[in-house]
């Protein structure tokens, strides 16, 4: 579905169902390599034509339901912290006055050469004081933070090792979601309220991580699809996933809600977790 037959569907079911006519929607991104920052740019110029971008405080009071969205918002998060991620929040989003929350691995922070998520060896990371010295293939230091946060950006936690929290023990997962946050805080002195989780699927997540983090933060994210109008708990905060390389018509689709019913099934599980069953567009079933 494209762009513009989705948002005329989303306008029609918004009526029929009662839902709220300002959608709220977070953004996911990961590394962008400096190939793709042109792409980048164009989606987010293209995105600010159309949304509000949300702040991450402001975010947070239109999730606690202190404030109502005034326009179709957007806040925008990048997860991993890669150095690339300071790149293009320097050179595109602060000219624009565009505030994001990076998730950060608090070990890959402080490790000279580390392996990826998935598998693939990077290389050793080197000393970086200046943009000539960024590579997308490294990880921010500890004054890349602190020059985020002096820019008016977020940070928050995601892992001290970036696991799969559903295959670790309850320790192991102690350690992963509450350490990170508090080394965070010690080393930046500032309240970590945000916790992202890593790979963000149903696979990844189960009832025991879930009740860890929300015992340390107040905000979790997901990596499941959905507007997050609809009073959804901070605990189930949806994300829509984009790479620099999506298209804009496929991107205007995600953020019309045009796969959001796939992640319902995923959704529902996840918050009977909480104890409250989740609100979808008017609780479809």
């Amino acid at each position: 579905m494209s762009y513009l037959p989705s948002q005329a569907f989303k306008k029609v079911m918004g009526r029929w169902l009662g839902v709220r006519s300002k959608s709220l929607r977070v953004l996911l991104y990961h590394d962008i390599k400096r190939i793709d920052e042109h792409n980048f740019a164009e989606q987010i110029q293209w995105l600010g034509d159309r949304f509000q971008f949300a702040t991450p405080n402001e975010f947070r009071n239109f999730v606690r339901g202190i404030k109502e969205p005034e326009k179709d918002s957007l806040l925008i998060t990048f997860d991993d912290g890669n150095i690339s991620n300071r790149r293009v929040s320097e050179n595109i989003l602060d000219p624009l006055g565009i505030k994001a929350l990076f998730f950060i691995v608090t070990d890959f922070v402080d490790l000279a050469s580390i392996t990826k998520p998935h598998g693939r060896r990077t290389k050793k990371l080197s000393v970086r004081t200046g943009s000539d010295n960024f590579s997308s293939s490294a990880y921010m230091s500890w004054s890349d933070l602190t020059f985020l946060l002096k820019k008016g950006h977020t940070i928050g936690a995601h892992t001290r090792t970036h696991p799969r929290l559903a295959h670790l023990s309850k320790a192991e997962s102690f350690e992963e979601i509450v350490g990170s946050g508090d080394r965070l805080e010690r080393k930046l002195n500032v309240c970590i309220e945000d916790f992202a989780y890593t790979f963000g699927d149903l696979k990844s997540l189960d009832s025991e991580s879930l009740n860890t983090a929300r015992c340390r933060y107040e905000f979790i994210y997901t990596g499941l699809r959905g507007d997050n109008s609809c009073k959804v708990s901070p605990l189930s905060i949806r994300r829509d996933s984009i790479k620099p390389t999506d298209s804009l018509a496929l991107i205007g689709s995600f953020l019309s809600g045009s796969a959001d019913i796939l992640y319902w099934k995923s959704l529902k599980k996840y918050e009977s977790w909480l104890g409250n069953p989740p609100h979808f567009s008017g609780d479809w079933k």
